[in-house]
């Protein structure tokens, strides 16, 4: 099985189980699936190329495999967020040009401002916080996922399991909540033409291949996470979730 397609697994479950009773998740899933497959299957093109085109393509690379792989988590915690977009971009006023926003956005839908009190007598569902990596997501879903991976043998698996159940809660959603802020803001850099500066430099091979590692890494963790939940749509069974990250720990960008 392609590395792209692991990971892919891992992200979007199965879709396919039900796309032919025209679920709109399925759908949705199904789409991201594709697109996510593609640029994983770009990255040995990209990493062959001169240092001029891996520093064009290698930050755009890793940016829209990290938004791919978000939204794809985004989609299977929270399907009613994806369906409503694609119910706007299916009308026939919706145009490319305009900033539209119902579009999933990093902060907001990923990343949200801390929370201090989760839990008290005040609290309002509007005012809940439902990004992928905030607090409410790490109490309800990434916590409790983490723990019962704990409960699992890992032998056998892989440094990356066996990493992660060598951490903390706290000290996962810490680290890999700033790991996925600092992925987005380095592969950000580059696209939008921050630099005045040659960015070859920058974004050297080494430094591209270690980008891109780092994104497969990170979304690979999440990914065998959400397959721990038992609700989660379309999941994996558990060993086929640890087949699959050990597959994309062995994988060389």
């Amino acid at each position: 099985m392609a590395i792209s397609e692991q990971l892919c697994l891992l992200l979007c479950g199965r879709p396919e189980e039900s796309s032919d009773n025209g679920c709109e998740v399925a759908e949705v899933l199904s789409y991201l699936r594709s697109a996510l497959t593609s640029h994983v299957d770009d990255i040995p093109w990209i990493m062959r190329q001169s240092k001029g085109r891996v520093a064009k393509f290698a930050p755009f690379t890793a940016r829209t495999v990290l938004e791919l792989g978000v939204t794809a988590l985004i989609c299977r915690l929270d399907p009613t967020r994806l369906l409503f977009v694609k119910r706007v971009q299916e009308m026939p006023a919706y145009a490319p040009d305009r900033v539209w926003k119902t579009a999933i956005r990093w902060q907001g839908d990923v990343v949200a401002d801390k929370v201090n009190s989760l839990w008290h007598e005040g609290a309002n569902p509007k005012e809940m916080t439902r990004a992928l990596i905030g607090d409410y997501y790490a109490a309800l879903y990434w916590k409790p996922a983490l723990k019962r991976l704990c409960d699992v043998s890992v032998a056998g698996k892989g440094a990356w399991l066996a990493s992660l159940q060598g951490l903390g809660e706290d000290a996962f959603i810490g680290t890999r909540r700033s790991a996925l802020s600092s992925m987005f803001s380095e592969s950000s850099k580059a696209i939008h033409h921050e630099y005045v500066v040659p960015v070859t430099s920058t974004y050297d091979r080494e430094t591209s291949r270690q980008m891109l590692s780092r994104v497969i890494q990170t979304l690979s963790e999440f990914g065998v996470l959400a397959n721990m939940l038992a609700h989660i749509p379309y999941r994996l069974d558990v060993e086929s979730a640890l087949d699959a990250i050990l597959a994309l720990e062995g994988y060389e960008v």
